[in-house]
């Protein structure tokens, strides 16, 4: 820093591609700080250093970083803006990579801190790497082309419909995000745990002509061929990464570009800048026909594995004693079921298997050096998913080990009641997801309660279990829920250095039988993705009211029916009495 001039450093949790999946070369939080969650960023100057999280790692930030060297604090303004200005009261010169902040994120930096003298100074070098001498090589991975069978629409539809979005322009397109070239051109990668993607970028010209940035040898000639057979009278180039700047300095019209999703440093190579919000964005995240029966597959398949894996655990559970589990143990079982399954590839994010205190991190990852052994009267917390061909799964269950406490019980049905009250909601075309996440939260709200992350996020079909732009959340949004997209149902109450309860299903929005008497006004609702029981030990009847227990019965009834036949007898039975009227 010294030899750079600088009086300040950022260090964000992000690659080049700002996605939510980094490879092991990009993990630069990690490696000073410890901090390995998804979001994050440390600010270092010459005699402090504070790292920054959100809710939902406020526990984890605090057990896993030395916090004699870095003072956390909450990423959320007015945190952020009051830890800037206390490292830096008198202004000073804050040095950046420009390839890890979008030029959202930098022309915010600018405005809210317009009345203190600091200078943003984007780096040649990452500082970072010049000090992380074992730091891992590139990914390398090849791509692999996406079969129509799962992709539902070709390379050529997909391209006609986003150039007509794009015709008022007359300007190309530069696709930054790594999931949205996947998607249109049909491709997967390998490049990041957890996500399919290969992280390359490209240039869609007015004339159709894409130009894709990666290294040539990492897109074989067969998938040419077969984006190719997809995209007739198209024309696909692939130039190497180190082109990027000479290609974009050298269009002569408009690019259109998500300055949200932009690195900061193409800015640079852009003449004549169109800010937009991706039209990608929007056409990815409602499925097709196709994807959406691929879901509802993958999803069948996912529940047979996560029913046999309760089935299992309700056995060993009881027999802890002779045969000891941990956090570690459980979810190797888990991903050894999933494993069975067809067309399964990989989890869709490291597991979450958090016991008794673990639970209440949100994030939480179990490591050798916290992985807790299971003991009777605890809670454990199952945050998992799988990435199948067919589709992406994302499923949260809380079970107990041993008999529960009155206390565990209520706040699993308050938290319960809430997943239902979303997940029966009926809302006009239009409405977005910020309001309806106070449905989620009223019961727990009643009870002065709440918790200190989103209700909803989107899901991808084999793409990213957190996709967008849908959500349901507290913050305000623009983007209204539309049949076909995907979501999380997943309200949670946490009681740190107790325990943790979500509950967490998939869900499609689609449209519902439900007419306005005298409009005719088509309504919306949502369609359960994920077939898997509730924790009946966990539900107080007494806290339900008639509606509530029908709602319950009902899934546990569809879930029966679809999957008893798909088990083997001891693992049917355990679903017989899992799925049993309240």
């Amino acid at each position: 820093m010294a030899d750079h001039g600088l009086d300040a450093l950022l260090i964000p949790r992000s690659d080049d591609f700002q996605g939510e999946n980094v490879p092991e070369n990009a993990e630069r939080l990690a490696w000073l700080t410890g901090f390995d969650g998804s979001v994050g960023m440390a600010l270092v100057t010459r005699d402090q250093a504070m790292i920054f999280v959100d809710g939902r790692y406020h526990l984890q930030v605090k057990q896993q970083v030395d916090t004699v060297l870095f003072t956390p604090c909450d990423s959320k303004d007015p945190g952020w803006q009051e830890g800037v200005k206390q490292c830096l009261p008198q202004g000073g010169r804050i040095g950046y990579d420009p390839w890890l902040h979008t030029l959202d994120w930098l022309d915010r930096q600018q405005r809210i801190f317009k009345d203190i003298p600091l200078e943003w100074v984007p780096l040649d070098r990452n500082i970072i790497d010049l000090a992380w001498h074992d730091r891992p090589s590139p990914p390398d991975q090849p791509a692999m082309f996406y079969p129509l069978c799962f992709a539902g629409k070709t390379v050529g539809d997909k391209i006609s419909v986003l150039r007509g979005r794009l015709a008022q322009t007359g300007a190309a397109l530069l696709i930054t995000q790594p999931e949205h070239l996947a998607w249109l051109l049909n491709l997967r990668g390998g490049d990041v745990p957890y996500t399919p993607v290969m992280l390359a970028r490209a240039l869609l010209a007015p004339d159709g002509t894409i130009t894709v940035f990666a290294d040539p040898h990492r897109v074989p000639d067969q998938v040419l061929v077969d984006i190719a057979a997809q995209y007739p009278g198209g024309n696909i180039v692939v130039s190497p990464p180190e082109t990027l700047a000479s290609i974009l300095t050298a269009v002569t019209g408009g690019i259109c570009y998500d300055p949200a999703r932009t690195p900061a440093m193409m800015g640079c190579f852009i003449k004549q800048p169109l800010p937009l919000p991706s039209p990608i964005e929007s056409l990815k995240a409602v499925q097709n026909p196709i994807e959406l029966r691929g879901m509802k597959a993958a999803h069948c398949r996912d529940a047979v594995a996560m029913i046999r894996f309760l089935s299992w655990l309700d056995r060993a559970a009881q027999n802890l004693d002779n045969e000891p589990q941990s956090e570690i143990s459980v979810a190797e079982k888990l991903l050894w079921f999933r494993q069975q399954q067809e067309n399964f590839v990989q989890p869709s994010f490291a597991t979450i298997a958090g016991f008794a205190g673990h639970g209440a991190i949100v994030h939480y990852r179990a490591t050798p050096a916290t992985d807790s052994r299971l003991t009777t009267g605890e809670l454990l917390l199952i945050d998992s998913g799988g990435q199948y061909w067919d589709g992406t799964t994302d499923i949260t269950r809380t079970v107990p080990i041993g008999p529960p406490t009155p206390t565990m019980a209520y706040h699993y049905t308050l938290v319960l009641r809430g997943h239902i009250a979303l997940g029966e909601a009926v809302f006009p075309p239009g409405t977005m997801g910020s309001q309806l996440d106070v449905l989620a939260r009223l019961p727990l709200w009643q009870n002065g309660l709440d918790y200190d992350h989103g209700t909803g996020h989107g899901v991808g079909c084999f793409l990213g279990v957190h996709d967008g732009p849908q959500r349901i959340s507290k913050a305000a949004g623009s983007v209204s829920l539309e049949p076909g997209m995907v979501l999380s149902n997943e309200p949670g109450y946490y009681l740190a250095d107790h325990f943790g309860i979500r509950i967490e299903n998939l869900v499609i929005v689609s449209e519902t039988p439900v007419l306005h008497e005298t409009s005719g006004q088509s309504m919306f609702g949502f369609e359960n993705l994920t077939l898997v029981p509730y924790c009946r030990d966990l539900i107080l009847p007494s806290f339900l009211c008639e509606r509530e227990k029908r709602v319950i019965n009902h899934y546990h009834t569809t879930i029966f029916d679809q999957i008893a036949d798909l088990l083997d007898e001891q693992d049917r039975q355990w679903l017989e009495r899992a799925t049993a009227p309240i």
